[in-house]
């Protein structure tokens, strides 16, 4: 009669053999799944974004291995933890993976908020519009910076005095001066006091030294412009000759001086356009 008992109370102990408690399906956990990498996704797109200028699925594949690796970090321990403690090992697999879910999602907000906090902190400013940056316009002397001409090559302290001093300095093939709050970069060849080309930036990129904010407003070339709206055929219709062999880099003779722009892979948006000396050699992606 005792041993009757016992079982009957061991079954009710069981969480698999209560009928008050819903056991989640894997389909159902799927779905929850899903629901919490999206929310994981929207908080990384928003707050620190890392993104191509490719196309969109690119940044979706990283913030879904990062939220993927997170939850086996967090998941895979729990597993083992539940299936060596004996009062735990009754409990069905996908109920362990579910309750995983939040705690995914709370570290994942950290690190979100971590990695938002530093770019902010190197930038030295929060994340803003571009909107209220400088007005832009490419001429065959040089850039004009609201009414600042700075002609090219250009010393430091010339652009200093357009633009402020630099968000930071970045020395890779050629040293890469960031203005982050403008989306304006500047190229300094090794071993040179002046700068040689000018960037702007419409469209964000992987590229570590990429400006964190990108250039909302018009570029003005001539009598002509360009902006984040403008494409391969933009380029084109302004005298731009698109590379056989890089079909992204676009280029133009402008005076004494060499205007270039890249656009995606298939020309649908202009990424960049940059006025500089002409050189053959100008490494940029590094």
């Amino acid at each position: 009669m005792e041993t009757n008992e016992f079982e009957e109370q061991v079954d009710r102990d069981n969480p698999s053999n209560r009928k008050d408690i819903k056991t989640i399906g894997w389909g159902e956990l799927s779905k929850l799944f899903l629901g919490a990498f999206t929310l994981y996704a929207i908080a990384s797109h928003i707050f620190c974004p890392f993104t191509r200028s490719v196309n969109i699925y690119d940044p979706l594949i990283i913030y879904f291995v990062q939220f993927l690796f997170i939850y086996l970090f967090v998941s895979v321990p729990t597993v083992i933890i539940a299936r060596v403690i004996s009062k735990y090992r009754s409990i069905p697999m996908t109920e362990l993976l579910y309750k995983t879910l939040l705690p995914t999602l709370i570290i994942g907000g950290i690190l979100i908020y971590g990695g938002w906090y530093a770019d902010n902190k190197m930038a030295g400013a929060s994340r803003q519009s571009v909107e209220e940056g400088p007005r832009i316009a490419f001429s065959r002397e040089g850039v004009r910076i609201d009414d600042k001409l700075v002609p090219l090559p250009c010393s430091l302290d010339q652009l200093s005095t357009a633009l402020g001093k630099p968000s930071r300095r970045l020395l890779l093939a050629n040293t890469i001066l960031v203005w982050d709050r403008s989306g304006i970069m500047a190229y300094v060849k090794p071993g040179a006091n002046n700068a040689q080309s000018i960037s702007i930036a419409f469209w964000p990129t992987e590229y570590k030294y990429w400006p964190r904010t990108c250039f909302c407003d018009n570029v003005e070339i001539g009598t002509s412009f360009l902006n984040r709206k403008s494409k391969g055929s933009n380029l084109r219709a302004i005298g731009f000759v698109q590379n056989p062999m890089v079909p992204f880099y676009w280029e133009r003779q402008f005076g004494s001086l060499l205007l270039t722009a890249e656009t995606d892979l298939k020309g649908t948006k202009v990424v960049d356009v940059s006025l500089g000396v002409p050189m053959k050699k100008l490494s940029r992606r590094k």
